[in-house]
């Protein structure tokens, strides 16, 4: 996500929206309905469109500072996000000027929104809850991502 950040993206609105969605966990589909209504106080208040899970993320002063929220409640928060094929080509480049292997791809986000707060301390069962998650076992796999994380972190610790 640094190298992303620190990267020059051929689309400043799939920037936003990408990093906006690291943060917040909001999925493509659900982004593009984003509008400055739902945004209160520095949250964002949402009904996810899969699960119907209605959830409320606190959105970093980062994050929120970036955004161009109108006075006009139901005003689209990034509505000149191009189309779904154009949003992957354009993360596709940014990742190779990013120097990313990996395929980056808008479900990346919700990825990184999992694993960074469990990076961080935040329990798994919190982490359920901010991703709209009927079950927190559905939310085991990020901490498995974690734990291999450490253990490689170990690995890499200079020998006596």
């Amino acid at each position: 996500m640094k190298a992303l950040s620190e990267a020059e993206c051929p689309n400043e609105d799939v920037r936003s929206v990408f990093l906006f969605c690291c943060f917040t966990d909001r999925a493509q589909c659900d982004v593009r309905e984003l509008t400055s209504g739902q945004i209160r106080d520095g949250w964002v208040n949402y009904q996810r469109r899969k699960t119907q899970q209605t959830t409320s993320i606190a959105i970093p002063p980062k994050v929120l500072a970036d955004l161009a929220l109108l006075g006009d409640a139901d005003a689209l928060v990034f509505p000149d996000l191009p189309g779904p094929r154009h949003v992957g080509s354009v993360l596709t480049k940014w990742a190779q000027r990013a120097g990313v292997i990996q395929n980056v791809t808008f479900h990346v986000a919700r990825h990184t929104f999992a694993t960074m707060p469990i990076t961080h301390g935040v329990d798994i069962y919190n982490v359920s809850k901010l991703m709209g998650h009927a079950s927190v076992h559905v939310t085991q796999v990020y901490a498995k991502v974690i734990d291999r994380k450490k253990y490689e972190a170990m690995q890499d610790l200079p020998e006596l």
